[in-house]
């Protein structure tokens, strides 16, 4: 109810604004419904600074957060496939992972660094990626590759960067916009509302407030318990942002991000004899899950002379609890209390304070100095599994069949520094270096319950672990003319080290580093008619970390064996008559083994296997016309396809892993806009592909697989003022 108060308010605001007089309402211009602006128009700030795409020396794509509320592709598997080299692997709703160029393991942990714009979100060594609802996001930033010095912790294939939009102090604006969608076997229909709202408090104080509710319909159904659409998903969030800015030279930015996400169930389908498609059999109420994220921030900025000074400080909360069915990994132990069926409750509440204060200096016309420190300190306090017996029919809890409390703490402290120099207008070289030092502290505690046999209890020992890694980065950059840039890229990154806490086992593990061997070319062709993005890599990856699971299925972590990934990556994009754009991009990754795994027979792999979920192929080809109807009404059809080839799932104790088919799926959008209306239909998944991205062998249950959403038909209306 509270949620929809929000969203009712943000919704009374918006009109009532857009009745101002035609003299205070400051007339936002809609963004254009065809493809994706150039290159050198477009805006990045991967580098923590404002660059312009074009003439960025990295391999960075832009994804347009506009377009993915408008025809509804709002969450990550949505989308991936649209990015090269962006892997996703799902789960559960709160737990899933990306990865870049093939960098994973199937550990479920970070590869890739998250952050709402430069605040890094999740503890380290977390395997919950949020999914932010797109509809006030100036953008999403995808960088393939580890970044170098930049960023920190769980960067080691890259990093995603959500860039929320800024308060302007230019007028009164805003946004409304509704949708309704149905899903193929769906139970319900599907819905979603957004507003978003910039007021100019005075010519320096500006604020941004927007909320949004939506409702994803279930689509899997379970017949023993006689229940339809088990997989549905409400989400609602809002976000409010305030800027001053009394002088050119300072600013001061706070912000606020809340999201609740609430699913009713799995979104697995059971493979098993006497279910059919899009079908599952579980626990009662199993699937159900509760993810909440909050990021608060404040940013401040002041320049002085040719030093920028800034400081970025911020608290984020990571909160979720689940109930997934543990019939499986819990063997007889339900049956001595009656019941047939098992549900394990996880809850996990993580919270993290970031530090981060740099200084930007142009030391002289031809050099820029950048050096900085960072801080974290995270918590997971009350974070504890309990598997319950239950009746599987009725969802009856009989018994507790074992607990795990657990809670930790890491923090990092960093210092780093960036220094470009240019030679000559068309010449300049990156030079970088990051020092980070690590650590992890779990306390000790008592796992109880007869799944631990007789002594119905397992002592689990305390661990202190304590590590640093140093990351790179040499980029130079020559300009072949004003249109045509070359670089070649050395990069690195990490992810931290901790400890087990298992008895028996290794008492701690190292971190894991990439090192990143890279050369690329951007550029305009034809009258700025064809752009393109193209790149070639090499990454080393060394001292791996795989989670291996005990006889009792509790999991630790080790380190063993190296790999590499290489290939490239194509991306083009061009305008060859008015009103048409024409994208598309094919990448090939050849991500394997370079060393076996080690032979404690807890894993198996051997040189030359592909490493889990690595795409060999993929690729997209995207296709938009725009045109005139009549008077001031423009209309638009355009569509997309994307290929994803085949992958394996994770390393095994054994050679079998399950093979994920590879699959095509088709899009189709078109609409009409007319001053500031438009109203947009689309059809996501045309032809219903089964496309796997989750499950199976690795996965509890291992006769589960996720699958992309099925067809999906939608329309959206919005307005902006």
């Amino acid at each position: 109810m509270f949620a929809k108060w929000r969203l009712r308010t943000l919704l009374l605001a918006g009109a009532a604004l857009s009745g101002l007089p035609p003299a205070q309402v400051y007339a936002q211009t809609s963004t254009p419904a065809a493809g994706a602006a150039p290159m050198d128009e477009v805006i990045v700030t991967a580098e923590k600074r404002e660059t312009r795409l074009s003439e960025t020396p990295a391999p960075i794509t832009v994804v347009n957060t506009q377009k993915l509320a408008t025809y509804g592709e709002t969450e990550l598997r949505d989308f991936f496939s649209t990015v090269p080299g962006l892997g996703f692997q799902a789960s559960y709703e709160s737990s899933q992972s990306l990865d870049i160029r093939g960098i994973a393991t199937g550990s479920g942990a970070y590869t890739v660094g998250v952050t709402v714009d430069d605040v890094p979100f999740g503890v380290s060594g977390s395997s919950f990626v949020p999914d932010l609802d797109p509809g006030d996001l100036e953008r999403i930033e995808v960088l393939r590759g580890p970044p170098g010095t930049l960023y920190g912790a769980n960067s080691l294939g890259g990093l995603l960067k959500y860039v929320t939009k800024d308060p302007s102090f230019k007028g009164y604006s805003g946004k409304i916009e509704g949708g309704l969608s149905s899903v193929h076997n769906g139970a319900e229909t599907g819905f979603s509302g957004r507003a978003s709202v910039n007021i100019p408090l005075s010519d320096t104080l500006a604020v941004r407030i927007s909320g949004f509710e939506r409702q994803d319909p279930g689509y899997i159904d379970d017949p023993a318990l006689g229940a339809r659409g088990v997989n549905q998903v409400n989400t609602d969030g809002s976000r409010m942002t305030l800027l001053w800015k009394p002088a050119d030279s300072f600013s001061v930015k706070l912000g606020a991000l809340y999201q609740n996400t609430r699913a009713q169930g799995n979104s697995d389908v059971d493979i098993q004899q006497g279910l059919g498609d899009l079908q599952q059999s579980y626990v009662r109420q199993a699937g159900r899950d509760d993810h909440v994220a909050e990021v608060y921030s404040a940013d401040l900025n002041y320049t002085v002379g040719r030093v920028k000074l800034t400081s970025i400080s911020a608290y984020t909360v990571d909160k979720f609890s689940n109930w997934l069915d543990a019939t499986q990994s819990s063997g007889a132990v339900p049956a001595a209390f009656g019941v047939n069926g098992a549900a394990l409750f996880t809850h996990h509440d993580d919270t993290a304070f970031t530090e981060e204060l740099r200084a930007a200096v142009r030391l002289t016309d031809r050099i820029d100095w950048l050096v900085g420190g960072f801080y974290s300190d995270s918590h997971a306090a009350d974070n504890y599994q309990t598997d319950y017996a239950v009746d599987k029919a009725t969802g009856r809890i009989a018994g507790v069949v074992a607990s795990f409390p657990a809670s930790a703490s890491s923090g990092e402290h960093a210092v780093f520094t960036n220094l470009t120099y240019r030679f000559t207008d068309r010449f300049d070289i990156q030079l970088g270096a990051r020092e980070s030092w690590l650590q992890q502290d779990v306390p000790g505690t008592v796992y109880t319950g007869p799944l631990f046999g007789a002594a119905g209890k397992s002592v689990v020992t305390g661990s202190s672990a304590r590590s640093n890694a140093f990351t790179y980065l040499v980029t130079p950059r020559f300009k072949l003319s004003q249109d045509v840039m070359l670089y070649a890229r050395l990069s690195s990154g990490y992810r931290p080290g901790g400890g087990n806490t298992i008895a028996g086992y290794p008492a701690q593990y190292a971190p894991d580093q990439t090192k990143n061997y890279e050369v690329g070319m951007k550029g305009a062709f034809l009258g700025d008619k064809v752009t393109v993005d193209a790149s070639l890599y090499y990454i080393d990856w060394s001292g791996i970390q795989l989670t291996v699971r005990s006889p009792l299925s509790l999991p630790y972590i080790v380190n063993g064996g190296s790999a590499k990934s290489e290939g490239g990556e194509l991306s083009v994009q061009t305008h060859p008559m008015s009103g048409l754009t024409i994208g598309g991009w094919i990448a090939y990754d050849n991500a394997v083994l370079t060393q076996n795994l080690p032979s404690n027979g807890a894993l198996f792999g051997r040189a030359g296997d592909e490493l889990p979920f690595s795409s060999p192929f993929s690729a997209n080809l995207s296709a938009e016309q725009t045109f005139a109807l009549w008077s001031d009404l423009i209309g638009f059809v355009g569509g997309q396809v994307a290929y994803v080839d085949k992958r394996y799932s994770t390393f095994q104790a054994t050679p079998t892993r399950t093979l994920y088919p590879s699959y095509t799926q088709a899009d189709l959008r078109a609409g009409v806009r007319r001053g500031a209306w438009a109203l947009n239909v689309y059809a996501n998944n045309l032809t219903d592909t089964r496309g796997v991205i989750g499950g199976g062998l690795g996965f509890r249950p291992t006769n589960a697989l996720v699958y992309i959403k099925p067809r999906t038909v939608g329309a959206t209306l919005s307005t902006t003022f």
